[in-house]
């Protein structure tokens, strides 16, 4: 999308770090990337149907 890519972020101020498995890797994660199910759909849907991010979540450019 616009040649930029876009994080979903949640609402954690903190920089505090997760222990995750991803892909069969441990790795350290920031907290404030994990986002849980439902919101997580609600966004891929939303995308989906419009092709837009959705305003009501943030989002960090990288």
């Amino acid at each position: 999308m616009d040649d930029n890519i876009y994080t979903l972020m949640n609402d954690k101020q903190g920089n505090s770090e997760i222990s995750l498995v991803i892909g069969g890797q441990l790795g350290n994660y920031c907290d404030n990337i994990c986002i849980e199910l439902m919101p997580m759909f609600e966004v891929l849907k939303y995308f989906y149907e419009t092709g837009k991010l959705h305003e009501a979540h943030q989002w960090k450019q990288e």
